[in-house]
């Protein structure tokens, strides 16, 4: 084989591997989250349950976006990366509502929600 066709064979053979490893790179998503922290709030009332719900719905947003296209297919996956983040951190939230309701100190540790895509 000349010089010239084993250059061209392994540039090919370079640009295949390439393009079948792109699709797997598009689809990966990064991992992000983001602390949701609740310390200022009197998670005893409804005013400061519906302020922790509100601060875990910020960090999903933050953590799913940037905002998607007008595609379809981009508004469903922000959608369900919403969702479950939003899921998540509300779960958290609930236990941690249960205690403050029934008065339980919190150690400084457990202060945050970790919100994630």
């Amino acid at each position: 084989m000349s010089p010239r066709a084993s250059l061209i064979t392994t540039a090919l053979s370079a640009l295949a591997i390439m393009s079948a490893s792109a699709p797997a790179m598009a689809g990966a998503q990064e991992t992000r989250s983001v602390e949701v922290r609740y310390d200022d709030l009197n998670l005893a009332s409804e005013a400061g349950a519906k302020r922790l719900q509100g601060r875990i719905k910020a960090a999903a947003r933050t953590v799913c976006s940037p905002m998607p296209s007008r595609a379809l297919a981009d508004q469903l996956d922000y959608k369900k990366c919403f969702s479950q983040a939003v899921s998540g951190g509300s779960k958290a939230a609930v236990t941690i509502l249960a205690k403050a309701k029934s008065g339980q100190e919190f150690a400084s540790r457990d202060l945050r929600i970790v919100v994630s895509n």
